[in-house]
């Protein structure tokens, strides 16, 4: 199993050393194949990987270009601590939202704020912002009518 862009070893805890689960990622063929370097924070070392890909339900990941409206605002990706994707995993089942809030000591591991108060995202038009976690809001991650709907 892949998991995005990013090596990963699922079997071992999110800043343990990678072991015999241990999976390069999607991009790893372009990157030289086993370098993982460049999926590392060089602030926050510990992590395997240091962003997360968005995977909330109606985010424009692994969708179609005609899906994806108003690409400026949408992420794909963004500063993130422990693994190398993105929702709420407190929702087993689809339609996933986003992890709430995006605020307080809870949210640190899903909006990162490693750049003095700020974190990086890229956005599905190819651009990247430095922002605070505070100016998130639902339409950063999945597209207006998807489910669900807080």
């Amino acid at each position: 199993m892949k998991f995005g862009g990013a090596p990963y070893d699922p079997t071992q805890v999110p800043d343990g050393t990678p072991g015999a689960g241990y999976k390069n990622g999607l991009l790893s063929p372009f990157l030289g194949g086993t370098n993982n370097a460049i999926f590392r924070c060089p602030i926050e070392r510990q992590w395997q990987c240091a962003y997360g890909m968005n995977y909330s339900t109606g985010s424009p990941n692994a969708r179609r270009d005609g899906f994806v409206t108003q690409t400026s605002e949408r992420l794909i990706m963004w500063d993130h601590r422990r693994t190398p994707g993105c929702s709420d995993s407190r929702i087993t089942t689809t339609p996933r939202p986003p992890f709430l809030p995006f605020v307080g000591m809870s949210s640190e591991t899903h909006y990162s704020p490693r750049h003095n108060g700020r974190m990086n995202g890229l956005f599905y038009d190819t651009h990247v912002q430095a922002f605070r976690p505070g100016e998130l809001r639902l339409r950063n991650f999945r597209e207006p009518g998807s489910l669900p709907r807080h």
